[in-house]
């Protein structure tokens, strides 16, 4: 391979500034420490959100070799850095040919690196066939830092939490489909059970009735050791999980039922739908009159499962859980290492159901799961997996509904030119179905951020200036009643981004209205927080019963004392329960404001509003996935502030992730 010939050194009085390394500082300066190729990969691996610490693993992993030096050197140190990418992307290996020659000119592209990638992409091909390099590559069940398994390169903990969940999955599947079970005496009794459980169900139902696919749907769930539900925007899977909650009351299986979700936002959301539909039963018989007594509490999977200060969970293998069944919502947003747990840790026995929007964004850390099960049982037939078509939100009746539910089967088929039709100004927007608001400079995006502002203040200052009276754990009723109105107001409509950085991210665009919101106070100082902004947790704190993304408020509040303080007020419903008042600083390092937060952060929400920000220039985050998930916030009104350009790319682009969950699970059926 060729490389531009290198300039002549020049001394400097002094020593040269050196990166930081895990091999220290004498070891760099005298030992021959980071080479030319890894000072370059350092300065690129911020290009991958990876920072230093990507390079200092490939550094560190080089080091178990020292015989390995040259271009073999360089082609490995590329490859370990080429399977981190990847996995920062979402995909839990790297295939040897096209995908990796593409991640392999990105990587060099971004570290400004004179190899040619073809280049270097036959090299790491032509050195995971041999067998010189047992200290750093190895197949399948060999304990090396990277796993060559059916033609793809992993990181070993990938692979290791890959192969364990495809085991866990086909285990349960094979329990449910042995055909010594399905003859038995026994699978015949369950059968009944089953039919006469559904049958009481919907005999008394709910708030809301189930349709026959939603019937269909209990039915599959509850059909074996594993359930998987895909549904789009309204589809009624908190019905289904009322309907789940309901018919396993009445099998009477020992252990119960735990429900739960990957975020706070999310499993409050979901307790506060069954204790509603649960309200609404009308003549509850005792097994219903008790679940309305005490309904199950959605929970987050990290408390379901104990996490550890150190990282680890208690419950595991060795300690599973004690339900019967284990029912999570919005399993799209669980990544690969988090579901493992969570399969590791329910009892052989008992259920597992999973109910999330296939389409949707796919978890933030590596891993599609839910899409992969639901592609898998698409194309094999399975029995185990259903996916909802009736859209019950946004219905087809109504004209506004019925324009969010086609752009977003317009951007799910990837047809862009159906989501531009209906442009209009800033001025002349009227918030409601899909409209499209052309900006292209900073000044347009001011404009069109402080119109949203407007529309988002309109009725809050009465809510924001009034004092909220708080002794103890208590409220006066109507301060209560009056947070709660405060606090929706903020959860009716929302600006999405699609990152945090840039102009067009969630962090200027709070910076904005933060601004905006300052002026209006007169104050004599700049505080981070102002009464009536909207905030979000970005962190999860057990202690406080707050998780990563529950979003609050920040309000006027005269304590028992009578002195009146800024607080952050929170709606624990999902946990100890009631509105809680904390103190700003005690919280601050994990409170952001939350005018505006990422399409990530939006999972699990719903609005009746939504205006959503393109960056404007293309981005990889971009993508149709992104876009789906934003859109299916709403349920009367998208408002995409950028240009079509932008909106056709992201419809074009998909968030493919590369994993063998899939094939693991088919190869584990034969």
């Amino acid at each position: 391979m060729k490389r531009k010939p290198k300039a002549p050194t020049v001394r400097t009085a002094g020593p040269p500034v050196l990166g930081l390394s895990p091999r220290g500082a004498i070891a760099t300066r005298f030992g021959g420490g980071s080479d030319e190729l890894l000072a370059k990969l350092r300065r690129g691996a911020a290009r991958f959100d990876l920072g230093d610490h990507g390079v200092h693993l490939a550094e560190e992993v080089l080091g178990c070799d020292p015989y390995l030096a040259g271009r073999d050197r360089d082609a490995i140190a590329i490859a370990l850095l080429v399977t981190q990418v990847a996995a920062r992307q979402g995909s839990t290996r790297v295939c040897l040919g096209g995908a990796m020659l593409e991640l392999v000119t990105a990587v060099l592209t971004a570290a400004g690196s004179d190899l040619a990638p073809a280049a270097v992409t036959a090299d790491i091909v032509r050195l995971t066939g041999q067998s010189g390099l047992g200290a750093l590559i190895g197949g399948p069940g060999q304990l090396r830092p990277l796993v060559l398994d059916h033609g793809c390169l992993y990181q070993h903990r990938l692979w290791w939490l890959e192969s364990q969940l495809a085991a866990r999955l086909a285990a349960r599947l094979a329990s449910s489909d042995c055909p010594e079970r399905s003859a038995s005496a026994e699978r015949e009794r369950e059968v009944e059970g089953l039919s006469a459980a559904i049958a009481a169900v919907l005999a008394h139902p709910a708030k809301v009735t189930p349709t026959a696919q939603q019937v269909a749907a209990v039915r599959t769930a509850l059909g074996g050791r594993l359930g998987v539900i895909s549904g789009g925007p309204g589809t009624g899977k908190t019905t289904i999980i009322v309907s789940l909650v309901r018919a396993l009351a009445r099998l009477g299986e020992p252990g119960g039922i735990a429900v739960a979700a990957p975020t706070g936002k999310a499993a409050a959301r979901v307790t506060e739908g069954i204790a509603a539909a649960l309200a609404g039963i009308s003549a509850p018989d005792a097994i219903d009159a008790a679940l309305i007594a005490a309904p199950p509490a959605g929970q987050t999977l990290h408390r379901l499962l104990g996490w550890r200060p150190d990282g680890g969970f208690r419950h595991s293998e060795l300690s599973p859980l004690p339900h019967a069944a284990v029912v999570v919502d919005e399993a799209s947003m669980v990544d690969l290492a988090l579901m493992e747990r969570l399969a590791r840790a329910v009892r052989p026995g008992a259920r597992l159901i999973l109910l999330g929007d296939a389409h949707q964004l796919p978890s933030v850390d590596a891993g599609a799961v839910l899409a992969e099960l639901v592609g898998l049982a698409r194309a094999d037939g399975a029995p185990w997996a259903i996916e909802l078509t009736e859209s019950h939100r946004m219905r087809e009746d109504d004209p506004d509904g019925r324009a969010i539910l086609e752009a977003a089967r317009a951007i799910d088929a990837g047809v862009a030119q159906r989501l531009g039709a209906n442009r209009v100004s800033v001025d002349t927007a009227t918030r409601q179905g899909v409209e499209l608001v052309r900006v292209e400079t900073p000044t347009q995006l001011g404009g069109a951020v402080d119109a949203w502002a407007r529309f988002a203040e309109d009725g809050l200052e009465p809510l924001a200036s009034r004092a909220y009276h708080h002794a103890g754990d208590a409220w006066r009723a109507d301060d209560a009643e009056a947070l709660r109105a405060l606090l929706a107001h903020h959860e009716r409509q929302r600006l999405l981004t699609v990152t945090r950085g840039l102009d067009t991210g969630a962090v200027a665009i709070n910076a904005r209205i933060h601004a905006r919101m300052l002026a209006s106070l007169h104050l004599d100082h700049a505080p981070d927080f102002v009464p009536g902004e909207p905030v979000l947790i970005s962190a999860n704190d057990y202690e406080r019963g707050l998780y990563n993304g529950d979003q609050g408020v920040i309000a006027r509040v005269i304590d028992a004392d009578g002195a009146q303080r800024w607080r952050a007020i929170f709606d624990r419903r999902s946990g100890r329960g009631g509105l809680i008042a904390l103190p700003i600083d005690a919280i601050r390092s994990s409170l952001e404001l939350a005018w505006a937060m990422t399409v990530h952060k939006s999972q699990g929400s719903e609005l009746d509003r939504i205006a959503l920000v393109l960056p404007r220039e293309d981005q990889p985050l971009c993508t149709r996935e992104l876009l789906y998930t934003a859109v299916t916030r709403a349920r009367r009104g998208v408002l995409i502030l950028g240009t079509s350009e932008i909106l056709e790319a992201a419809v074009a682009r998909t968030s493919a992730r590369d994993s063998g969950l899939a094939a693991r699970l088919r190869e584990a059926a034969r």
